[in-house]
């Protein structure tokens, strides 16, 4: 439960302040009208809560897996995970023509670059979980 708390405030507390505060997906992807419609409907921001709680998740089974104890290297294999399935993903969807689902316009606009914006989103996520679990 601690962790489910830590998350679900962690998610927020960094949402707000990538998203919304800095603006940092439209800064990193150039497009700040795709990213705006994207944020700006609570069903996707649902939605990457959920991506977001899958990614940690991969990035945490490799942490296990490989015994990763110092904090800098489970950061880095977060970042490093974010980035590939963000890339596999932008991958899948450049190589099929665009449609209109939002995920196939998303990739198709923004590209690799979105690995980026994903990378400091889900990073940062990370980092105040970490802070928040150690203080409950």
């Amino acid at each position: 439960m601690k962790e489910l708390k830590s998350y679900l405030l962690a998610f927020a507390i960094g949402t707000i302040i990538i998203v919304y505060l800095l603006d940092t997906g439209s800064i990193i992807t150039e497009n700040k009208e795709i990213v705006h419609s994207y944020y700006n409907h609570l069903p996707n921001l649902l939605l990457d809560l959920f991506f977001v709680a899958v990614y940690l998740m991969v990035a945490f089974g490799f942490i296990k897996y490989f015994d990763i104890k110092k904090e800098v290297n489970k950061f880095i294999t977060i970042i490093i995970t974010t980035i590939v399935l963000t890339s596999l993903c932008c991958l899948y969807f450049k190589s099929k023509p665009v449609t209109t689902n939002f995920f196939s316009k998303w990739f198709n606009t923004v590209g690799y670059s979105s690995a980026v914006y994903d990378a400091i989103l889900v990073g940062f996520i990370y980092l105040i979980y970490t802070k928040i679990k150690k203080s409950i």
